[in-house]
């Protein structure tokens, strides 16, 4: 597996954008252990669409543990967090993913260049 570590700094400058709405970052936590086991955060994103300024979210930073994985949480995440956004009037939502996780109503297929995992671990470390 591969980890960044990332500085706190850093983590409070991609989590609090401006304009954030702290109820846009969601935890999910074991009743029992109250161990963490799923994280989303959805930032405020101001888009032009056809000269048309659009105020959008954008799902980011979605972590599940590995054993917790084959329970669905993810779409679970997405559901509460579209619910919340939903209730500050923003109506339009977009993620990236490898997977459907529920029934888009439009799709963009897009390739990223490949990272240099060497270089990012050296700069981490």
């Amino acid at each position: 597996m591969f980890r960044m570590k990332l500085s706190l700094p850093y983590l409070t400058w991609v989590f609090t954008p401006p304009g954030h709405h702290k109820e846009w970052a969601l935890g999910i936590r074991v009743k029992a252990t109250n161990e963490l086991v799923g994280h989303a955060n959805v930032v405020p994103v101001r888009a032009s669409v056809g000269g048309t300024a659009l105020d959008l979210a954008e799902g980011s930073f979605v972590a599940i543990k590995a054993e917790h994985r084959q329970r669905r949480l993810t779409p679970l995440i997405y559901r509460e967090m579209i619910r919340r956004m939903r209730l500050r009037g923003v109506h339009q939502f977009y993620i990236s993913t490898d997977r459907v996780l529920f029934a888009p109503f439009t799709e963009k297929w897009f390739y990223r260049r490949d990272l240099n995992f060497k270089k990012m671990y050296a700069v981490s470390v």
